[in-house]
């Protein structure tokens, strides 16, 4: 499977045994629900004191792969990624096209746009790991950020 996004045209897949290309779009999710589907990368302590404290009813699974979560968000497979930034990560540049082309967000844990911010500087010390929430609608990663700050 080969995934691209473009400036204008969206975001699409393409089989690459079949050269069949479907377009993207992420799920219709806007509000925590019991059933919402999110995956997040728990090897970094603050994501997992973050979506325990904050969420402690919500049911998350650690794929170990962000590859595979953005792949699922932008396929509508699940509804909302959390993960944190780690110095010299790619995955998080290159998720962003593909989310926002496939109609999802991105924003950082207080709520700005990713696309925002400067990749050479934000997150990049190895210690400052800032939580990074991308969804399928902005009502839903508003109030998954607005709850990182607020107790």
């Amino acid at each position: 499977m080969l995934y691209f996004a473009t400036a204008t045209g969206g975001a699409s897949v393409t089989n690459l045994s079949s050269g069949e290309r479907r377009f993207l779009h992420v799920s219709d999710a806007a509000r925590l629900t019991p059933e919402l589907r999110v995956k997040a990368d728990l090897a970094w302590q603050r994501t997992r004191d973050f979506l325990s404290d904050k969420f402690p009813d919500l049911v998350v699974h650690d794929p170990k792969c962000s590859a595979e979560s953005y792949t699922e968000l932008v396929s509508g497979g699940i509804d909302a990624v959390v993960e944190c930034t780690r110095k010299r990560n790619l995955e998080l540049a290159v998720a962003y096209l593909l989310v926002t082309r496939a109609g999802g967000v991105m924003l950082t844990e207080s709520g700005q746009d990713l696309g925002q911010q400067r990749y050479q500087t934000f997150g990049q010390d190895k210690n400052d790991h800032q939580i990074v929430i991308s969804a399928a609608s902005l009502p839903l990663a508003g109030t998954l950020a607005e709850r990182i700050n607020n107790e």
